[in-house]
């Protein structure tokens, strides 16, 4: 009875001793473990540029286990520079054997409206985000969960210059939120007006508006004769809302809606002149 006692405490101190000697996974980021060569890593374009837009196969070729983040703000780059750019917008997580390869997708997004779509099979390189404001995008798009469509728009009015306006769908509470944070790290108003541009994710992107239509918001400090005008990116004269109509002091509010299939890219003016003098001006982005 004791030899058979003292043989399972030996076995017993030999498992426990053995889970000690192995390793935890030591955590680390990809583009960290790439650069260490802790890693190899093959990204590959699935052909779209959006959502889970990237194949991964990660091998470890370290000494130990790694515990492996792919970090928001992390930038995906095809080699052809007529192609788009991928920011991964969602976070991943991965433990990595030595010498086992693990296959994981990317989640991200399209930062170069004006390229093109990779083709199915390309080879992406890793680099981290040096865009400040994209980086503080990526990772709020992190922490909540819009809908696709709401987050490329927003990507794009960063990376591109395109209208907050543009982050548009029905739910107003999403478009809403996204379109306030989005505003504030460009540091441009909340706009009041929507520009549908009719985009659908996993196509190249043209510029094609379908409509804008919104609201504007008005001050007149005192009775007089007001102009309300509306300039086109060259500044030239594009719509008069009303022409020297007497106006008493006052909050207004001036509505619009254009069929926007012919108004081209860029800022838009609205000038409100009171007896002959500018009193605001504001911007509609296209």
């Amino acid at each position: 009875m004791k030899t058979i006692i003292v043989v399972l405490l030996c076995c017993s101190s030999l498992l426990f001793l053995n889970a000690t000697l192995t390793p935890l996974p030591l955590e680390t980021d990809l583009i960290t473990a790439l650069n260490k060569q802790w890693v190899t890593v093959n990204a590959i374009s699935t052909g779209g540029n959006s959502e889970e837009c990237v194949n991964l196969e990660v091998k470890n070729i370290s000494a130990q286990p790694l515990r492996i983040s792919l970090a928001p703000g992390t930038l995906f780059n095809t080699l052809d520079n007529d192609n788009q750019d991928i920011l991964v917008t969602r976070p991943s997580e991965f433990v990595v054997n030595k010498g086992t390869p693990v296959i994981a997708k990317a989640y991200g997004f399209c930062c170069q409206a004006d390229k093109g779509l990779s083709n199915p099979g390309d080879e992406l390189t890793l680099t981290a985000c040096t865009d400040e404001k994209l980086l503080s995008l990526a990772k709020h798009l992190s922490t909540t969960a819009y809908d696709p469509a709401l987050q490329q728009h927003a990507v794009w009015a960063v990376s591109d210059k395109h209208s907050v306006g543009g982050i548009l769908n029905d739910n107003r509470t999403q478009c809403n939120s996204l379109r306030t944070f989005t505003a504030g790290l460009l540091g441009q108003p909340v706009p009041t007006y929507d520009v549908d541009y009719g985009y659908e994710l996993n196509t190249p992107f043209i510029y094609a508006p379908k409509t804008l239509k919104g609201t504007m918001n008005y001050r007149i400090a005192q009775t007089g004769k007001a102009s309300l005008h509306l300039y086109d990116p060259n500044g030239k004269l594009f719509q008069t809302f009303f022409e020297d109509r007497t106006m008493s002091s006052g909050f207004y509010t001036q509505r619009f809606s254009y069929t926007a299939t012919d108004m081209e890219a860029g800022e838009y003016q609205v000038k409100l002149i009171l007896e002959g003098r500018v009193l605001s001006v504001s911007s509609i982005v296209m």
